[in-house]
């Protein structure tokens, strides 16, 4: 056990994800981002919010705008920086490796988004302050976060009884998947696309390294005096 707690330490300390970017603007280190570092980061960044959605809909206290919407808007840091990373990289140039990772992973974020649009507890202290929102004084800005997380919660299947939140579960994690697939393959296809160039008037204003980078991968295509 100690071998192992040891192990995983010392991973999350060569992770990059698990430290602030360094970057004043908050760029994240490419350059450091291995493969390998994704999915830890994910199950962790998934872990971490659980805990956070745990204490908004466990805490005693009556729901304000501060301990519930804020909290909420607050949430996720980590997720959010992983999933930003990944799933950018994923969508313009991806690969076998990114591939696996994605299809672990989506089904545990559609679970992870379930987790928090069909808890009870949490759409409870939601519904509260939206059903009194008129006597909360709220800034226009926190009016309209306040209603873009209801109607999230209710378009997302808080209302439905236990039964259709069990259904919708199923649902959106065969959705997720099949968005997945559908992703994939469109990607494919643009990766496979080939244009080929007759006329050298087309190519006016190219710079003149684009233009013989386009020869030569003619060339190699046995479209040699072709684009």
């Amino acid at each position: 056990m100690m071998m192992t707690a040891i192990t995983l330490s010392a991973n999350a300390a060569d992770n990059p994800f698990f430290k602030p970017f360094p970057d004043s603007y908050g760029i994240p280190p490419f350059e450091s981002i291995k493969t390998e570092h994704y999915l830890p980061a994910f199950k962790e960044g998934i872990k971490r919010q659980q805990a956070e959605f745990d204490a908004i809909a466990n805490n005693k206290k009556a729901p304000t705008f501060k301990n519930t919407i804020e909290a909420l808007e607050l949430s996720g840091t980590l997720l959010s920086d992983v999933s930003g990373v990944f799933f950018n990289l994923y969508s313009a140039e991806t690969n076998k490796e990114l591939s696996k990772i994605a299809n672990e992973v989506s089904p545990l974020l559609s679970e992870h988004g379930d987790n928090l649009y069909l808890n009870d507890k949490i759409f409870n202290r939601i519904k509260i302050l939206w059903d009194k929102k008129d006597k909360l004084k709220l800034a226009p800005d926190q009016a309209r976060v306040l209603e873009k997380y209801y109607k999230n919660f209710i378009r997302s299947g808080a209302a439905l009884d236990a039964a259709g939140k069990e259904k919708l579960r199923v649902i959106n994690k065969d959705l997720s998947l099949a968005q997945l697939s559908f992703g994939e393959k469109l990607l494919a296809d643009n990766n496979a696309f080939k244009k080929f160039i007759y006329n050298a008037d087309e190519l006016k204003g190219l710079p003149e390294g684009v233009i013989t980078a386009a020869a030569e991968a003619a060339k190699k295509e046995g479209k040699e005096g072709q684009w």
